[in-house]
């Protein structure tokens, strides 16, 4: 990268407090596009339907925190978003339990042959064991797997890393 060397001069040159601000600062860029990138590639991606797009969509969340070291950001599916939140559920009888920051995983990493009206239990030597509930017992899908987030992150890298150092500049040499 140009002007690397400077950069780095320059964050010497700050106190400590300022280098965290402006280290925050281009975490915080690089991460905006990264989740942009992640919100491109599930367009892109034919394993999803329309309506798990806008709900996948609206679950990539990223966050920015100052370290010890100067800062820390990440990007992706459930970040940022309080897990203690409370699960809203409606009142009508439907089956299944939605897409919400709790299963998001299911749609990103697949998930094996479900079955309902079954319920496996695990014992401690032996295979799983079955516990019927008294429903039918009903084939419920296999979710494949998508390579959206590691696409996303191969295709931005570059855009990432201009954003950090376009952040870095204008906090260290235009700090207007």
């Amino acid at each position: 990268m140009d002007g690397l060397a400077d950069l780095n001069k320059r964050l010497e040159e700050l106190t400590h407090r300022m280098s965290g601000v402006a280290s925050q600062r281009a975490v915080r860029a690089g991460v905006n596009v990264l989740a942009k990138a992640i919100r491109a590639e599930i367009d892109l991606d034919p394993v999803f339907a329309d309506e798990t797009r806008m709900q996948l969509k609206a679950l990539v969340g990223r966050g920015s925190r100052r370290t010890a070291f100067g800062a820390a950001g990440r990007a992706g599916f459930g970040v940022g978003i309080s897990k203690s939140r409370a699960r809203r559920r409606s009142g009508r009888n439907r089956t299944g339990v939605g897409l919400s920051e709790f299963n998001v995983h299911w749609h990103i990493a697949g998930t094996k042959d479900r079955y309902v009206g079954t319920q496996f239990r695990r014992r401690r030597r032996g295979g799983p064991s079955l516990k019927f509930t008294g429903n039918a017992i009903r084939f419920a899908g296999r979710m494949r797997p998508s390579a959206c987030v590691s696409r996303a992150i191969a295709r931005s890298r570059d855009d990432v890393s201009r954003a950090m150092v376009a952040a870095l500049q204008h906090d260290l040499f235009d700090p207007s």
